[in-house]
């Protein structure tokens, strides 16, 4: 038997050992290791680019709510490849996380290590690290700051689609599809790459159809809101009345064509109390309204007033003609004095005539100058009598629709997260907490 050289074995020994010592550092990144292949990030992201990461972005959160964890990886990745926001990596490593725990993939437990790291390492401090790295201890790992750990990510076959990701902000709006049936978007919308015609509709508003290019393999977001038509009020009212709505000078219109919402209308006319009512309108509602005015206490008394002056007035020229008649009566017996010796019967007859005369004439005097007076006071009174409109209750939203408030591409922030952690079997970890999308 050939005995093999001393040399021979120690050259064998320290080949063995470097060996050894090249594989270590490996072993020692742990079990599951994994990287993830990000999206390129821009180096100078036009405002356009930033605008669209965010539709995009918000598109992701709302499938992400409705638990289409498939959609919201695609728009998260396509957020972070138009933004290059490090908050996106963490919201994209919290789908993965998500999309594992209702799984079990193990691709998306080493998608969601490899992207907590990889926020690590974007964001120094601050920011969501320390979420970040409770989600890492989740997942059965330990943070490592110097970024993703080395290793493949676990196989797996993910489909990009072409979606569209449509938001109608009109109440009760459907929509339909090239052509196709109305429905109501729950989600995203798969359809092929190209032109689509998509058309709008909801009760109260203008229907419109909208051109939109499907990208291939990209989501495409699109935000929708219809024109709404106005309401319309017909009122009856009386003559003469004038109309104020929300406190503007409307004229005597009895047609009045507004805007949806809460709306106060007044009605006015001299003379009698105002009325006002408030009205809720629905976009493209038709309703009819009556108005029905009581007089003031100030316009009844003045006609009252008129009334009787009239009548005193009236009664006042009677009494003047009767003394008149009087006075002719005495004027016949004075004219046969003058003609003959009168009689003692024809003397008391003169003499109660003139009397009657002198009160006749006081009467219709007095009645004829209260009357005056009194017509004079009514007209005055009934001129004066003029009515105000309601003011309209400053109370709740002021009518019309009020404006939304418009978030910027700089407010796009992560996806927040209070966790909750406890073992399910060898291999898997269970999670959950509230779940919540900042913009």
């Amino acid at each position: 038997m050939r005995l093999i050289h001393p040399h021979v074995i120690a050259l064998g020994l320290c080949c063995t050992l470097a060996q050894r010592a090249h594989a270590q550092p490996a072993a020692a990144a742990g079990p599951a290791a994994a990287s993830w292949p990000l999206p390129a990030a821009p180096t100078a992201p036009s405002a356009e680019d930033q605008k669209r990461a965010k539709a995009v972005f918000d598109a992701g959160g709302r499938s992400f709510e409705q638990g289409d964890f498939a959609a919201a990886i695609q728009a998260f990745e396509q957020a972070y490849a138009l933004s290059g926001r490090p908050s996106v990596i963490f919201s994209l490593a919290q789908a993965h996380k998500k999309a594992f725990v209702d799984t079990g993939t193990a691709y998306h437990r080493d998608a969601a290590i490899s992207l907590f790291r990889a926020y690590l390492a974007e964001v120094k401090k601050g920011g969501r690290r320390a979420d970040a790295i409770k989600a890492l201890e989740s997942l059965g790992v330990a943070a490592t700051p110097g970024g993703p750990a080395p290793g493949p990510v676990a196989s797996a076959v993910v489909e990009k689609k072409t979606q569209l990701a449509i938001e109608l902000l009109t109440p009760g709006a459907t929509l339909s599809l090239d052509g196709g049936p109305a429905m109501t978007p729950q989600g995203m919308i798969e359809v092929a790459p190209g032109r689509h015609t998509v058309k709008v509709t909801a009760p109260g508003y203008r229907e419109k159809e909208f051109v939109t290019q499907a990208l291939p393999n990209q989501i495409t977001p699109e935000t929708y809101e219809l024109e709404e038509l106005p309401a319309k009020i017909a009122l009856e009212l009386p003559s003469g009345a004038m109309v104020f709505l929300d406190g503007r000078d409307m004229g005597g219109s009895s047609q009045l064509s507004l805007p949806s919402g809460s709306h106060f209308i007044s009605v006015t006319q001299d003379g009698y109390r105002s009325l006002g009512r408030p009205v809720e309108l629905a976009p493209g509602e038709a309703k009819q309204l009556s108005f029905e005015l009581e007089s003031t206490t100030q316009r009844d008394l003045s006609v009252g007033l008129m009334i009787g002056g009239g009548v005193a007035i009236a009664a006042g020229g009677g009494l003047v003609g009767t003394a008149l008649l009087r006075e002719g009566a005495a004027s016949d017996i004075e004219a046969r004095r003058a003609e003959r010796t009168i009689t003692a019967a024809e003397i008391d007859e003169y003499n109660q005539a003139r009397e009657d005369r002198d009160n006749f004439r006081l009467a219709g005097g007095i009645a004829g100058g209260v009357g005056a007076a009194s017509l004079l006071l009514g007209a005055v009174l009934f001129l004066s009598d003029s009515s105000a409109p309601l003011a309209p209750p400053q109370v709740g939203p002021q009518p019309g629709k009020p404006s939304k408030p418009k978030s910027g591409p700089s407010e796009m922030e992560e996806m927040s997260f209070t966790p909750w952690v406890g073992p399910l079997g060898s291999e898997h970890v269970r999670a959950g907490g509230t779940w919540s999308l900042k913009f």
